[in-house]
C-alpha cells in the first residue's frame, strides 16, 4: 500500500517540474531566441537526467546544486547577460 501512495506523491513534482520547464522556455525563447532555448532547455533536461547517477557518486545536494548551478550558468551567459 505505501507503495502506490509513495508513486502517487510523485506525480505533483514531475507536473510542477514540467510546467516550470515549458514556462523558463518560453522565457529563454523570448530573450535569446529559438536555438538558444532549444540548448538550454536540453541542458536543463539532460543535467535534472545527470542528477541522478551523480548523487550516487557525490550526494544528493551537491548533486543538485552541481547541476542547477551549471544550468544557471548556462542560462545567464546565454540568455540572461544581455537583458
Amino acid at each position: 500500500m505505501a507503495v502506490g501512495a509513495e508513486a502517487r506523491g510523485q506525480v505533483v513534482p514531475f507536473a510542477q517540474v514540467a510546467r516550470q520547464t515549458v514556462e523558463q522556455e518560453v522565457r529563454w525563447r523570448q530573450q535569446a531566441g529559438g536555438k538558444a532555448a532549444g540548448a538550454l532547455t536540453a541542458a536543463y533536461v539532460a543535467a535534472f537526467g545527470a542528477s541522478h547517477p551523480l548523487a550516487k557518486k557525490v550526494g544528493a545536494w551537491p548533486a543538485v546544486f552541481g547541476v542547477a548551478g551549471a544550468v544557471a550558468l548556462a542560462s545567464w551567459a546565454v540568455a540572461d547577460r544581455h537583458v
